[in-house]
């Protein structure tokens, strides 16, 4: 009878657990190693990337013979300098693209920036650029 009274005990108590847990019963170990495995997917898997807005020329200049367009584009909120270089060379078009890792919050501010930093590239290598 003892027997019987205990078998019945478990059972309620497994019967009660299953209630709890929306009738799925793991153990404490099996849910921790859920929590580990969870948080590994988390940081290791990866998450589909936002596609990122093709450049747009807010701003040319031309300085030495060489033409220079500011690209910003927008990225993690905030706009990152970018641009094109481009000169005609033997009846070539040729063209160098820049991305620096300076960012701003202001578009024009960031257009602004681009054209300087072209210029500075210009004035630092000249025609070597396309060599």
């Amino acid at each position: 009878m003892i027997r019987i009274a205990l078998r019945a005990s478990r059972f309620s108590a497994r019967w009660e657990r299953l209630q709890v847990t929306g009738g799925i019963e793991r153990s404490p170990s099996a849910m921790a190693a859920e929590c580990v495995m969870s948080f590994f997917k988390s940081l290791f898997s990866r998450r589909p990337a936002e596609e990122p807005a093709a450049p747009k020329t807010v701003k040319t200049l031309d300085h030495n013979g060489f033409h220079i367009r500011a690209e910003p584009f927008l990225a993690e909120g905030q706009y990152q300098t970018a641009g094109v270089i481009e000169k005609e060379i033997d009846g070539v078009r040729k063209e160098h693209r820049f991305i620096r890792a300076d960012r701003f919050s202001s578009l024009e501010e960031t257009a602004e920036f681009s054209l300087t930093k072209g210029r500075q590239i210009v004035d630092e290598q000249g025609d070597r650029l396309f060599k």
